[in-house]
């Protein structure tokens, strides 16, 4: 379970990833989840018909069935015409985020944040990934983020694993310290 999402796109995700599992067509359907849910994230046409209000049901999963039958495993297509005749095809993007993470642990990758005052190089990058790996014993798929505000040095998000060696958080402490010290 994704303890950052909610219970409902949870179950609906767990219900998908355990078919997939017991079909054995895991893999397939994480691929071509990922292919949709670019779909979904990158054409704001797609994205206004899925939430149009005027648009029927019917109408919806007919388009659905269209665009994607022959191109999508039946069980992933069964999943989406579900949030269509229940009104829920807004979550779908949210579902389809959520099956890459339970995809992920399942191959025993965990998703992270690093965050850093200027961009690294390639050479960085792997440098760092290779020491948290060793360091957390885990295989990290790695969101790389710069934020001039952090000043300088790292912070890293596993999960609920926060790391801040940041210049910005040890400013932070420095304050509160100071503003907890008792002046005589």
């Amino acid at each position: 379970m994704n303890p950052a999402e909610s219970p409902l796109v949870n179950s609906y995700t767990e219900a998908l990833f355990s078919a997939a599992l017991a079909r054995q067509v895991l893999d397939d359907i994480a691929g071509q989840a990922r292919e949709v849910l670019v779909l979904i994230e990158s054409q704001p046409r797609f994205r206004a018909f899925l939430g149009a209000p005027n648009i029927s049901r019917a109408q919806k999963e007919r388009v659905l069935t269209g665009m994607l039958g022959d191109r999508v495993h039946p069980l992933f297509l069964s999943l989406l015409r579900l949030l269509v005749r229940r009104g829920r095809l807004l979550i779908a993007g949210r579902v389809l985020r959520n099956l890459e993470f339970f995809y992920d642990r399942y191959r025993g990758f965990y998703q992270a944040i690093v965050v850093t005052a200027v961009e690294l190089d390639s050479q960085e990058r792997e440098a760092m990934r290779e020491r948290l790996e060793k360091h957390l014993k885990l295989k990290l798929t790695i969101t790389w983020r710069t934020d001039p505000s952090v000043i300088g040095g790292v912070r890293f998000l596993c999960g609920d694993t926060l790391i801040d060696r940041t210049i910005s958080d040890q400013l932070f402490r420095l304050r509160s310290d100071m503003m907890r010290a008792k002046v005589y």
